[in-house]
């Protein structure tokens, strides 16, 4: 005698019941069991057709359709109320009583059961878990519109379903879809999720059939009373083309004072599926640039990131030489920076937030479009078409101005500039500067300008004197380059500008035009900050630009990364930054200073150097 396991699962590919501990018995989609119906304490003989897992509680549901029933019965059961046809008979031998138990319709197939005898089969049902295997796959069944769709949509033709079949892997095709593209393979698979079959294997799916039915019938009896006018009760066979509604002769009467335009039914489709056909393109554009502006904004976050963690690196490395001493002040200077770059970061991520708005709600309009376009019930196409369509042709379906990438940078010369020489300006005694003179070439110096025989300092003069005319030296622009040639490392220098109301300090390329006025821009070879009307700084960098700072500055710093391709300027006295340069320098830079105020005469600039 049999007696029902303790426990199930479904575990092959059949969407199948069986035990965990001991393949005992096994249920397949499709095959007959008795199945109690408790809306009339009746069990009938049912076959199950669907298999699903609730998604809150975990317990697997069946979905039977009961043999023979008339009026034809479905629903959804749990695993109690199930016992496999091959237990009948051991369950009527052990309640001993064969008068207690009716015998089953010849016709119905129903089994009236007192329920004395219920109490078995109710008692010790198996309780049912879902295993997690690659090879499992199971039907399952949500109200929602979207599911449905999908579960009546064949994966091939993208059609609703025709004779719909059940292959083993549990997903639906139409009959006609899978023998096409199984006559010529060898290798038998699923169209939509690649399970391969080593044999030609198919259920037809007559429950599934008979819900697609009833769907369509369901749309053809809304679309029918949509098209019934609520006020006469008549077939509303025009469409209003002001007030965007379909309307009956009775109501086209009433408002033929108010200059209504009253179209066919066929000719309102063709003119707005125009429209939308027209608007599609431009919905498709919009949303492909949203895409395309959200990867871009993910990439800038991402290098953004990258960067914050790469300055928090610098900094960290340049700390470490005075650790011991100056743990507190790194510690200010990485909340420094955590402040300016997360600042920085709320800002993209807002942004990004909104470009992910605008792309969700232009991929709903671009869903809503096509949907209404593959829509052939004329009823349910016009429904709200007017206010719909107006919003994909005009102004509504234009986008937010998000038309750009957020890719603000930190402020390298403040996190990347000469750290240790900062720090040694507030803690002289932690650090040995190792300062060392950087000599100025008189060679290159204007036929107005004075050179110290030390070559430190520059000062222009009133008279030209008379000097050779070699190839380095600048006719025209009143400066002066460094001695050396610097091609590689990090160097610091300061120039002491004094009362001097106007100068140009920076880099320039060996390459510049010495023999006329040349260009203070990035592109011509030339990295300068010019101070104008004492505390006005002007930059060629990408346009001009000003910078004013608050007070005068005595000393300006110089800071150059060549490998890193960064030039910084600071206002020296208190290490403030003032502008950064980036650029992939190549080739041999010079420091340059120069006079820019014939007023300032005999003023001296005088230039140090710092080696780090």
């Amino acid at each position: 005698m049999h007696q029902p396991p303790e426990e199930g699962a479904i575990s092959n590919s059949t969407g199948s019941l069986m035990t965990q501990e001991e393949p005992r018995w096994t249920v397949h989609i499709g095959e007959e069991c008795l199945c109690f119906r408790q809306e009339d304490d009746t069990w009938y003989f049912a076959t199950i057709t669907v298999i699903r897992r609730n998604e809150e509680d975990g317990k697997v549901d069946f979905y039977v359709h009961y043999s023979g029933s008339d009026p034809a019965l479905e629903q959804w059961v749990d695993a109690s109320c199930l016992v496999p046809t091959k237990y009948v008979g051991d369950i009527i031998s052990i309640e001993g009583d064969q008068n207690m138990i009716e015998p089953l319709h010849p016709k119905k197939r129903v089994m009236v059961v007192p329920k004395q005898a219920q109490q078995f089969f109710l008692q010790e049902k198996p309780k049912v878990s879902m295993q997690k295997r690659e090879s499992n796959k199971t039907i399952t069944f949500q109200t929602e519109k979207s599911d449905v769709s999908e579960m009546v949509t064949c994966p091939i033709c993208q059609e609703c379903l025709r004779d719909p079949v059940l292959l083993e892997c549990g997903h639906n095709i139409c009959a006609a879809c899978v023998g096409n593209i199984w006559s010529d393979k060898e290798n038998l698979s699923c169209p939509k999720c690649g399970t391969i079959f080593k044999e030609k294997k198919i259920t037809s799916n007559r429950a599934l059939a008979k819900l697609i039915q009833k769907i369509v019938v369901s749309c053809t009896q809304q679309g029918d009373e949509l098209a019934v006018c609520k006020e006469h009760r008549e077939k509303m066979k025009l469409f209003c083309k002001e007030d965007g509604e379909l309307v009956c002769a009775f109501c086209c009467n009433s408002r033929k004072e108010q200059s209504r335009t009253f179209l066919p039914i066929d000719q309102a489709v063709d003119m707005y599926r125009a429209q939308l056909t027209t608007a599609a393109p431009h919905v498709k554009s919009q949303l492909a640039e949203l895409r395309s502006l959200t990867a871009q904004q993910e990439q800038k976050i991402s290098e953004h990131k990258a960067t914050i963690s790469d300055m928090k690196g610098h900094i960290s490395e340049e700390f470490s030489k005075l650790h011991a001493f100056l743990h507190d002040r790194e510690k200010d200077w990485i909340q420094q920076l955590n402040e300016e770059g997360n600042a920085i970061l709320m800002e993209m991520e807002e942004y990004l937030h909104r470009v992910r708005e605008e792309l969700q709600n232009m991929e709903k309009t671009l869903l809503t479009l096509q949907s209404k376009l593959e829509q052939q019930d004329a009823t349910l196409f016009l429904k709200e078409i007017k206010s719909f369509a107006e919003k994909c042709c005009h102004d509504e379906v234009e986008c937010t101005p998000v038309k750009f990438v957020v890719a603000k940078e930190l402020n390298c010369g403040c996190f990347k500039g000469p750290i240790q020489y900062t720090v040694w300006k507030e803690m002289k005694s932690a650090v040995s500067p190792g300062i060392a003179s950087m000599k100025l070439n008189p060679d290159t110096a204007h036929p107005s300008l004075f050179v110290s025989e030390d070559r430190t300092s520059v000062r222009y003069t009133s008279s030209k004197r008379l000097l050779p005319d070699n190839q380095q030296r600048l006719s025209r622009r009143l400066g002066v380059l460094g001695q050396a040639a610097i091609v590689s490392g990090k160097h610091y220098w300061e120039v002491v500008v004094g009362h001097i109301s106007g100068c140009d300090i920076g880099v320039v390329s060996e390459s510049i035009y010495r023999k006329g006025y040349f260009s203070f821009c990035p592109m011509d070879g030339c990295w300068m900050l010019s101070l104008r009307n004492e505390t006005k700084f002007v930059t060629l960098d990408s346009g001009t630009q000003m910078l004013t700072q608050s007070e005068r500055p005595q000393r300006i710093g110089v800071y150059l990364n060549y490998e890193e391709g960064q030039l910084s300027f600071y206002n020296a006295e208190r290490m403030s930054h003032l502008y950064t340069f980036r650029f992939p320098f190549a080739g041999n830079l010079y420091p340059y200073i120069g006079h820019a105020n014939l007023a300032t005469h005999g003023v001296p600039l005088q230039i140090f150097c710092l080696k780090m």
